[in-house]
């Protein structure tokens, strides 16, 4: 009987245990959109130095044969967010030290987690100035 006892006791003392995950921080914000590539890089008219005011320095850059050159924008973000959970169970004839009907409990924090990616290709024609741009945004 007194294990059935030390047993109860240790179930109700774990329900109560959870761990709490790492704050994952501030979310940083990011130029990176397709609306702002959109609406402020123009073919045949946004520059090199333009882009780079807007969006900073490439992740990636080459230079095609004839002097031109390619650059490569990159961005991977990581979200997390937390909900909070309570469930309860219920036990009967646990015996003497606990009497009639116990309980037991647990609550804590249940998380979700995205990953999203942000790729910016841009072509840059002999003076500098942008000729074709592809942009790929997936979230997973």
């Amino acid at each position: 009987m007194k294990k059935l006892s030390v047993l109860a006791l240790l179930v109700l003392l774990t329900a109560c245990f959870y761990v709490r995950p790492k704050d994952s921080g501030p979310v940083q914000k990011s130029n990176l959109t397709f609306g702002m590539v959109k609406t402020n890089i123009i073919k045949g008219k946004t520059t090199q130095l333009e882009v780079m005011q807007l969006l900073g320095a490439p992740n990636l850059v080459t230079t095609t044969d004839e002097g031109a050159e390619k650059w490569i924008y990159q961005q991977v973000s990581y979200q997390a967010s937390e909900r909070s959970a309570f469930g309860e169970a219920v036990f009967g004839g646990i015996g003497p030290p606990v009497g009639g009907v116990g309980g037991a409990g647990w609550s804590g924090k249940a998380g979700e987690s995205s990953v999203g990616t942000a790729t910016l290709v841009i072509d840059f024609d002999a003076k500098d100035v942008v000729r074709d741009y592809r942009m790929q945004v997936s979230k997973y």
